[in-house]
């Protein structure tokens, strides 16, 4: 869809009040009343209050013909809403859109899809039509009970440091701004993770396997308020980036962190670069497993792209 929207557009919002630490809460009033001065009084709001209402709220858009469904929140409230749309990897229908207006607290997705920063700018964006059709991911892991459990992604995924990193930054430390929350868990478990040894095989040939503080698995570019672990991905190219940090002594870590912010790690050694459209994570050991900010459990875990799968309205190039 091309130009200014259109007033007949079935349009669902999902709305997460807690996101960003109650700052999606405190921007809707002033939200809604743009949104629909946008897209007219008959649009439908839905408000999370737990865990998995946004899926079930976009499955319940789409069921009922929603052309576009606008998240406000951040990347936990965008995944849950994608996956609501979208079942055994196929989306329930392709024709629908997806919006976001990023009020967060980590933003890499909102960086890596190139979303303005300002959600009424964003939804500016939104309202002309233009956008972006994006590859997503697709991970089967095992849940802490044990059971597999599949999650598509929108920006990555990390088994390792990043999942234990994100399974340990809590409310308290997300008051303290992405990039402090993040860079503060981060630093302490990248001096102090010990390394898993993992077999990871890549398109089912290649073969890496050893030590490994962590692997990452990037459809976008930017992740955890600012980190560029996989700096060349492109959520459009049809394919996984891949990166494995090597084990490396406590110096060795202090000296080659702050790389990561700026993705020049990826030149140095102890980190193994891969493109890929599909890989399998196992190890003997536990081993914490998250995608786009949130934590879901362990190895063993498969991952794979698949293509050209969603269209996000106001994504920039």
């Amino acid at each position: 869809m091309t130009g200014l929207s259109d007033p007949a557009e079935r349009v669902h919002v999902i709305v997460n009040p807690a996101a960003g630490s109650g700052r999606a809460g405190r921007l809707w009033p002033e939200l809604e009343t743009a949104v629909r001065g946008c897209f007219g009084g008959g649009m439908i709001v839905h408000r999370t209050e737990q865990p998995e209402d946004a899926t079930r709220a976009a499955r319940s858009a789409v069921e009922q013909g929603a052309d576009l469904i606008i998240c406000v929140g951040g990347d936990g409230t965008v995944q849950e809403t994608v996956n609501g749309m979208f079942e055994q990897g196929r989306p329930l229908d392709p024709r629908c859109d997806l919006g976001i207006l990023h009020c967060g607290t980590g933003g890499g997705l909102a960086q890596s899809l190139g979303l303005a920063r300002d959600p009424r700018r964003q939804l500016e964006r939104i309202r002309t039509g233009s956008g972006r059709v994006i590859d997503l991911g697709r991970m089967t892991f095992r849940d802490d009970n044990g059971q597999a459990s599949e999650r598509l992604f929108v920006n990555e995924c990390q088994v390792g440091v990043g999942g234990e990193v994100v399974k340990q930054v809590g409310a308290g430390y997300k008051r303290l701004g992405p990039t402090i929350a993040f860079g503060f868990v981060s630093i302490r478990n990248a001096l102090s993770y010990r390394p898993r040894f993992m077999t990871v095989r890549l398109d089912g040939q290649e073969i890496v396997e050893g030590e490994f503080i962590g692997v990452m698995v990037g459809n976008g570019n930017v992740c955890a308020g600012g980190m560029r672990l996989t700096p060349a991905a492109r959520p459009d190219d049809g394919w996984l980036d891949v990166v494995f940090i090597r084990a490396m002594g406590f110096f060795s870590r202090l000296r080659h962190f702050p790389l990561i912010y700026t993705g020049r790690h990826v030149q140095t050694r102890p980190f193994i670069f891969r493109r890929v459209r599909r890989l399998r994570i196992a190890s003997a050991d536990r081993v914490a497993a998250e995608a786009d900010g949130e934590y879901f459990g362990g190895l063993p875990c498969d991952v794979n792209v698949i293509p050209a799968a969603l269209r996000v309205r106001g994504a920039g190039p």
